[in-house]
Order: C-alpha cells, then sequence, then structure tokens
C-alpha cells in the first residue's frame, strides 16, 4: 500500500510504500514488514527502508522486531487505527520520535487517485487534517529493491 497522506510534511519525499512479505532464513519461513521511502535528493541510494520481522496482530496493533527470534523483546509497534480491509488503512506509531501525532492514510495502488471517502475521512477523526497530501506514486509502484 501507498501513503496518500500523513500528519507531518517532509519536502524531499517522493512517496512511501509498505510491503509485507515472506522471507526463508535457515529453512524457516518468517514474515516481513517494510517501510520504503522514495526521497527526491539521491544521496547513497533513492530510497531509505525499515525491514522488520512481523511477530504478530494483536487488539489491532501489529508487532514488529529487528530479530525473527522470540527472545528478543520488540523493537516497534504499529497501531491500525482503521481498515476498510479492501483499499485502506490508517496506522499511527506510537513511539515515533516525530511530532506525537505521526499518522498515516495507506491506500491500494488502485485507490490512490481516487480514495474512498470513508477512508479519507477516517485519518481525520483520528489524525486530523493532513499536513501532506502526497501526490504521485510513480517511483514506488513495482519496486523490489527493499530487504
Amino acid at each position: 500500500t501507498y501513503r496518500l497522506q500523513s500528519a507531518f510534511n517532509v519536502s524531499n519525499l517522493d512517496c512511501v510504500y509498505q510491503v509485507f512479505y515472506n522471507i526463508t532464513h535457515r529453512n524457516k519461513t518468517y514474515k516481513k514488514y517494510n517501510l520504503v521511502y522514495m526521497y527526491t535528493v539521491k544521496k547513497y541510494k533513492d530510497f531509505q527502508d525499515q525491514p522488520f520481522y512481523v511477530r504478530g496482530v494483536e487488539n489491532y496493533t501489529i508487532i514488529l522486531a529487528y530479530k525473527p527470534d522470540e527472545y528478543f523483546q520488540p523493537e516497534k509497534k504499529e497501531l491500525i487505527l482503521y481498515s476498510d480491509k479492501e483499499t485502506c488503512m490508517v496506522t499511527k506509531d506510537p513511539n515515533s520520535h516525530f511530532t506525537s501525532n505521526v499518522c498515516s492514510l495507506l491506500v491500494t495502488e488502485a485507490s490512490f487517485y481516487d480514495p474512498r471517502k470513508e477512508c479519507t475521512q477516517a485519518f481525520i477523526r483520528h489524525c486530523g487534517h493532513a499536513a501532506y497530501n502526497f501526490t504521485s506514486i510513480s517511483r514506488c509502484v513495482n519496486r523490489t529493491d527493499y530487504n
């Protein structure tokens, strides 16, 4: 899914997408999550990503960790504030070092340019008005160079 609206503005950010995928390590399959940021200014590479192992989902919270092993504490949580279960979800990082209201409206590729009203209203209801609206996902579509 792709970020359509954000509660904070990063001026040199083209688009953001999140992806869930599986990897196999030592004959065991793990679910992973990655949030990939595509920047307009290219330094070392044109994107920055945050890959995590998915430990599970509890009470609308995605539990994420850098290591798949259960004896390591999870490092991150992503709250699902709203989802229509088809085209969008509103998420919040409760432990972000940014502002206290780090919310995102993530939508599918098919609904990016015409999101459901329920989705945009859910963003406003949970996060307030968007500080930034993304206008294109062209640099994010069909990317597979994430970890």
